[in-house]
């Protein structure tokens, strides 16, 4: 199958987990909770879904996505700046989770 664009791609559930976190995995002054919802967001203009942020559906996500990666923090709220460059990661792949893709894709650079 040939992926020619980051929609096609969420449409046959791949995700992207990126090795640079900072410039292309996160939005560091964004709250972890927006960016651990970012990816069903994007689903959600694919696609129609109706989520809305701050119900109680995307609360227990964000609680669950959290626990099952184990990020460390206090607080969801917290800007993911702040976060541990490991917890930064954590979050890229909670986000993918949230998405429920069947497959992620990963890369390294030359010389990595």
């Amino acid at each position: 199958m040939a992926i020619r664009s980051p929609s096609k791609a969420i449409k046959n559930k791949m995700g992207f987990v990126t090795e640079d976190r900072k410039s292309e995995g996160i939005a560091p002054r964004q709250p972890i909770r927006d960016n651990m919802l970012l990816t069903v967001r994007a689903i959600q203009s694919l696609f129609g879904v109706i989520f809305k942020d701050g119900t109680r559906k995307s609360r227990k996500l964000v609680t669950d996505l959290g626990q099952q990666v184990e990020i460390k923090t206090d607080s969801f709220d917290r800007e993911a700046q702040f976060l541990s460059g490991g917890n930064q990661q954590k979050v890229v792949l909670a986000k993918w989770l949230a998405s429920d893709a069947d497959i992620f894709i990963s890369m390294n650079r030359p010389g990595d």
